[in-house]
């Protein structure tokens, strides 16, 4: 036992030798990696890529032609490629006063501040907002110019806030950050080239251990895969020898040990360090408490329910104790019932306890997570069809009826469903139900079609879709998520929406206090100052929000007139709105929702002069506006995907006092709605066919309706074509895999098995042609897309500069006409600002005003330079565009952090002078691209399913056709006989099939002929052996009889007396060979005469009874005679009596006298057949004899003619039956003849 283990173990030893040697390459790619994340080593990857920049602006600055380009204001610098160094270049030359003027930079999202301008030449380590760099100063004077230049080599970003957008990182190497930091309570030194300190880093978590490196786990469970590979070789090598339980046992005890492990100790590493592991995207029980537990449990279980279906033996269920089996029928089927309700409920965790995004309607929500649910429903789908058949295969073959297995399935689902699952709503309970009952009535006739693997089966394109569908469905009945968007974005639009508005308000709302108490009110009763005040306050407190919210400002004087307001508005009416509105937590700020269901802040600030009376009012009105997706604050600083953004997927409405006061234009909701019986602050799905319909009680009177943009049934189709493209190629792949292990991955067993048949090679390339064409077409639709929306957004984006140039330039002719002076840049830049703030305010785009020196002069969005996120220069690309090349227009792509936008400038004249620059930048370029590729990408996976099911169909109509066609020609094969006429085959069609045919019966009528000829040949053969056989035969014994004539007729001739006693001698001697020729005669005669029978019923014991009596008196030998069981057979009674005749006789002739003279006849039945052995104790047959030993004319004795034993075996082929023999050398030779019994 021991060396049968140890030969199965060296037999697959050089697998492990493999998985030793990735662990061992695992370990050593780990202590690479995790020598990088050494302090040591990060120290050295921080100080290589500063002195690489560092020696970069050396040979910048020392180049003297480089430099001399640097510094010329209009020659051209893009082919330099400075603009694409992380390390930023800037320039600035001295002017006699001892003023700098900014003349050259290379980054805009970096700037050095003015007081570090005044540092002695060499290098320092800064902070700014929005980062940490080393600064090298240097001076250089050329000619008789005095120039600084300052390189900022970037150390770390470092942003106010972190999203997906804006990261804190290192530059050198983005996963420094997860475990170091910059320190300043010392640390480890990084020094520049010259040896200086520049600052110190320091692990965040002094404790932590270093995650795993990818490529380690990844060569760890390649280590793994191959231990479980030689586990699997060596369990099937156990279940060949030891059989099917052992194996079985091993198996399982094998895999729970190792995978009980995992759960308790790190082994083979620890698991929750990679994402896939990370309870917070799923986890529904200490079972699974993460997605790659539920994948590792279902492989391991996939493995299992192969390993039963392929090598266990079902027949064994047929055998043995009937009441045993039936029992164990009835566990496997309520097993089957059980588990099929675990099923479902994994697949319904997928999506309720996990943070799995499955809006397939928008492609890039998808993450590799989805793709990891729905190849987990793939194997899923495998484990269950795997045990359909195991678990229901027993109840079928023990014919346990079909409303036994209904009404055990009815009762557990009740149970099971209405007892345990208090979760689930009905609809979806009754459902799983009525599936499982439908699918036990099909499986109970169709047993049969799941013998063959999924991947095999005739019926797979049915099974894969079946199962898609069915999982389509629990994953869409269980899409809690979608409610939590939906609640999330119902909540938003109440009362609850304004906490973020307020956020926003509060800087402005306290600046403008300050503000007040600062001005005096009387400025607000001049018309010019009234309006310039406005503007101030517009630039100076709101110009960061233009484009989220619609400012009002209202001033009145103390006897509550208006003062050179923009429209009719009192002060009463402002006052009755404040009235019924909210104070919420900023001071004079008040909140109010109207009638129509708008929300909207007013603020109030009541002025007094020094003599305490009453100055006069302001008024602010602040209403939140509809999102737009071109609002560079909402899209790169929101922290997650915007509410409005989230909103765009649905239809809304919202009701007050049960009548419309919002909704989205394109659908039909109605005006009124009945008194709502729903809880406040709860969401209400009421299904409706065109989508569930989502309704939310806010309070106040107030309802909010939501329906989703793409209805249920465009969602189920996008969702099943997924999960059906995902299941076929899952179990493509599961399908390899299993086949290579299979084959354990020889080339010529490979080759072997892989036997491609018509059905499946038809079928195959339809499908790679269909796939191939929509890739292909997909593929130049969306590359067509990309070139054309760019194309689109760069005429969109130059109308909308064009249009806002000459809106600019018309204004700026009125006010500054060819009959006034030429303003300064004061006063240009004031006129320019107030045209921004008011172009903003009206059309939400984001808009920016460089002067010509490329500094920013005001903007839409202030906030994002305020917080540093972007320097106060302009994109240098774009300035030198601008300012060397003299470009007319220029649009480029710019990135802020990993934020990627499409920007335009065009330069801003006055009396054909550029003044300045105006920049829009396009942001929601990207995100509309995205909208766009998602819904095609979605069409095109939705029409591929189409195309795959129609090509399957298409494929099983034209392989059934085709194979139908050579069915004919199979079946007239298989129909072709040398003794019968063959038919041809009757085909109309003049194609390739018809060619073939039209062969087929040129073949048959050659057949027929050769028959003929044979027939023919064989005849006179057969004529001519049996004439030489019967002439050689005869000739024996006529040779003697001819020479006793001779012999006597010459003895009377001579008158020999002796010539009488030799006659009687002789006629003796011609009587014994007349005889002889008697049996010749008899022997042909009999041959001749096997095929014609008389048949009758008649007991065996009968005929050997009398031939055992007469040879019993006739022999000296010995007859052992035994019989038992049944023996009536219905035949020819005198054939089988010559049959056992020439058997008896063949057993005494064969027998050794010396040795042992008795003879053997047992008689026994077996089922069907009764089996007749006659045994003798001769000297044998050898191997060579006994090759024809049924040969007619063969004999192994010195006379005889060799027919008996053929004729024996005439006879009994004749009777339906079967003789054969089995000899052993000096120790004798037994005959078998089994004939069958009458059945009774």
């Amino acid at each position: 036992m021991k060396n049968f283990y140890k030969r199965l173990i060296y037999k697959n030893g050089y697998i492990l030798i493999i998985a030793a040697w990735f662990y061992t390459l695992s370990f050593v790619v780990g202590n690479y990696f995790n020598y990088n994340n050494t302090p040591l080593e990060v120290k050295n990857t921080l100080e290589k890529f500063l002195h690489v920049q560092e020696k970069g602006f050396e040979n910048l600055t020392n180049n003297l032609s480089v430099f001399t380009t640097l510094v010329d204001e209009h020659a051209d610098k893009s082919a330099l490629n400075l603009y694409n160094s992380p390390s930023g270049i800037f320039i600035y030359k001295m002017a006699k006063d001892s003023s700098l003027k900014h003349i050259f930079w290379s980054r805009f999202d970096m700037e050095v501040f003015p007081e570090e301008l005044s540092y002695r030449d060499g290098s320092y380590f800064v902070e700014h907002t929005n980062g940490s760099y080393e600064l090298i100063k240097k001076t250089i004077r050329l000619d008789s110019n005095t120039f600084i230049a300052a390189g900022m080599i970037p150390v770390k970003s470092k942003y106010f806030f972190e999203n997906k957008y804006l990261k804190n990182t290192f530059i050198a190497d983005k996963n420094i950050s997860k475990y170091y930091d910059i320190s300043a309570d010392g640390g480890i030194p990084v020094v520049n080239s010259k040896g200086e300190k520049l600052f110190y880093i320091d692990k965040i978590d002094p404790d932590a251990k270093p995650r795993m490196p990818l490529s380690e786990g990844i060569l760890k469970a390649i280590a793994v895969i191959f231990c479980l590979l030689f586990l699997n070789y060596f369990i099937l090598d156990v279940t060949e020898r030891k059989g099917f339980k052992t194996g079985f046992l091993l198996l399982v005890a094998s895999l729970l040990i190792v995978r009980g492990l995992s759960y308790f100790v790190p082994f083979p590493f620890f698991f929750r360090q990679f994402e896939l592991f990370n309870p917070a995207i799923y986890a529904s029980s200490a079972l699974h408490p993460s997605l790659g537990a539920l994948m590792i449990n279902s492989l391991l279980t996939l493995w299992i329910t192969k390993f039963i279906r392929y090598r266990y033996d079902y027949n064994l269920y047929t055998e043995g104790d009937r009441k045993k089996n039936l029992i164990l029928s009835y566990l496997f089927f309520t097993g089957f019932i059980i588990f099929s309700f675990f099923v479902f409920s994994i697949i319904r965790s997928l999506v309720v306890d996990s943070g799995i995004p499955f809006n397939v309607i928008n492609f890039f929500e998808l993450n590799k997570y989805t793709a990891a649910a729905f190849f987990i429903v793939a194997v899923l789908i495998l484990i269950y069809y795997n045990l359909t058949y195991i678990l229901m295969q027993p109840a079928n073959q023990m014919g346990i009826p079909l409303w036994q297995k209904l009404a055990i399935a009815s009762t557990l689902s009740i149970i099971i469903l209405f007892g345990f699952t208090n979760t689930i709503s009905i609809y979806v309970q009754v459902g799983m139900m009525v599936w499982l009952i439908g699918y036990i009535i099909f499986v109970h006739y169709k047993i049969n079609d799941l013998e063959s693997r999924l991947i095999r089966s005739p019926y797979f394109l049915f099974w894969v879709i079946f199962f898609s569908f069915s999982a389509t469905f629990l994953l869409k009945e269980s899409d809690v998520l979608e409610e939590k968007k939906v609640k999330n974005i119902a909540e938003n639009l109440s009362y609850k929406s304004i906490n973020t508005d307020e956020n926003l308000l509060t800087l402005s709302i306290e600046e403008l206090n300050t503000f007040f108490y600062k001005k005096d009110f009387y400025r607000f009763k001049d018309s010019l100052q009234n309006r310039f005040i406005k503007d101030s306050l517009y630039v100076n407190n709101f110009s960061a929000y233009l484009n989220n919210f619609d400012i009002g400002i209202y001033t009145f004087n103390s006897a509550e007139e208006p003062l050179f307001n923009n429209n009719d508005l009192s002060k009463a009416d402002l006052d009755s709105v404040i009235n019924k509105s909210l104070e919420i937590s900023i001071r004079d700020l008040f909140y109010n929702e109207s009638d129509s269901g708008t929300n909207a802040f007013i603020y109030r600030n009541e002025f007094v002069s020094n003599d305490k009376d009453s100055a006069g009012y302001l008024y602010l009105t602040i209403t939140p506006k509809e999102y737009m997706d071109n609002n560079l604050y909402l899209q790169l600083l929101a922290e997650t995907d915007n509410i409005e953004t989230l909103a765009n997927n649905y239809y809304i409405a919202i009701y007050k006092d049960r009548r419309i006061v919002h909704e989205s234009t394109d659908y039909d909701f109605p005006d009124t709605i009945d008194p709502s019986p729903f809880p406040v602050e709860e969401l209400v799905v009421v299904p409706d066919f065109n989508g569930n319909q989502y309704w939310y009680n806010a309070g106040n009177n107030k309802m909010i309706v939501i329906v989703k943009r793409n209805g249920v049934l465009f969602e189920f189709i996008a969702m099943f074509s997924y999960l059906l493209g995902f299941c076929m190629v899952s179990i493509l792949l599961i399908n390899l895999l299993y086949f290579l292990i299979e084959s354990r991955f020889r080339k010529k067993a490979i080759v072997q098995k892989v036997q491609l048949s018509m059905r499946t090679q038809v079928y195959t390339a339809i499908i790679f042609v269909s796939l191939f064409s929509f890739v292909l077409i997909g593929g130049s639709t969306i590359s067509f897309f990309v070139l054309n929306f760019e194309k689109e957004n760069v005429n969109r984006l130059h109308s909308v500069i064009n249009r806002f140039i000459k809106e600019i330039e018309f204004d700026a002719r009125i006010i500054f006409g060819l009959d006034k002076p030429v303003p300064s840049q004061e006063e240009f830049n004031e006129f320019i600002t107030a045209e921004i703030m008011r172009m903003a305010s009206v059309s939400n785009e984001n808009i920016n005003y460089y002067d010509t020196s490329g500094k920013i002069v005001t903007t839409s969005q202030p906030y994002i330079y305020n917080r540093k996120i972007l320097s106060s220069q302009m994109h240098p690309v774009a300035y030198n565009q601008m300012r060397v090349n003299f470009k007319k227009d220029f649009y480029q792509n710019e990135q802020i952090g990993s934020f990627r936008f499409l920007s335009g400038y065009a330069p801003l004249q006055l009396r054909g002078v550029d003044m300045g620059y105006l920049n829009i930048p396009f942001l929601n370029s990207q995100s509309q691209l995205n909208k766009n590729i998602s819904s095609f990408i979605t069409i095109i996976i939705i029409l591929t399913a189409l195309v795959f099911l129609l090509a399957g169909v298409l494929s099983v109509f034209l392989t059934q056709r085709i194979l139908n066609s050579f069915s004919v020609l199979k079946d007239r094969m298989k129909m072709i006989n040398i003794g019968k006429e063959n038919e041809e085959v009757y085909w109309e069609k003049n194609d390739e099939l018809g060619a073939l045919i039209n062969e087929y019966n040129r073949m048959v009528r050659k057949l027929d002929a050769s028959v003929q000829q044979l027939a023919k040949t064989e005849r006179e053969g057969a004529w001519q052996e049996m004439a030489r056989q019967v002439a050689h035969e005869i000739k024996n014994p006529l040779t003697p009889m001819k020479l006793n004539l001779q012999f006597l007729q010459r003895l009377v001739d001579n008158g020999d007396e002796s010539s009488k006693e030799l006659s009687k001698k002789i006629a003796d001697s011609l009587i014994e060979q007349i005889d002889q020729l008697a049996l010749i005669a008899g022997d042909f005669g009999q041959f001749a005469n096997i095929g014609n029978v008389r048949l009758e019923e008649f007991h065996i014991s009968e005929v050997l009874d009398s031939l055992v009596k007469m040879y019993s008196v006739e022999s000296d030998y010995e007859i052992v005679y035994k019989k038992s069981g049944k023996d009536l057979i219905y035949f020819d009674k005198s054939q089988t009596t010559r049959l056992f005749t020439n058997l008896i006789k063949n057993a005494i002739e064969a027998s050794s006298a010396e040795e042992n003279n008795s003879i053997e006849i047992i008689m026994q039945d077996y089922g069907e057949n009764v089996v007749v052995s006659v045994h003798d104790y001769g000297m044998g047959i050898d191997e060579e004899k006994a090759k024809r030993i049924f040969v007619p004319n063969f004999t192994t004795k010195s006379s005889g003619t060799g027919l008996g034993l053929a004729i024996s075996k005439g006879i009994v082929e004749n009777a339906k039956g079967r003789i054969w023999f089995e000899s052993i050398p000096r120790v004798g030779t037994t005959f078998y003849v089994s004939l069958p019994l009458v059945k009774q």
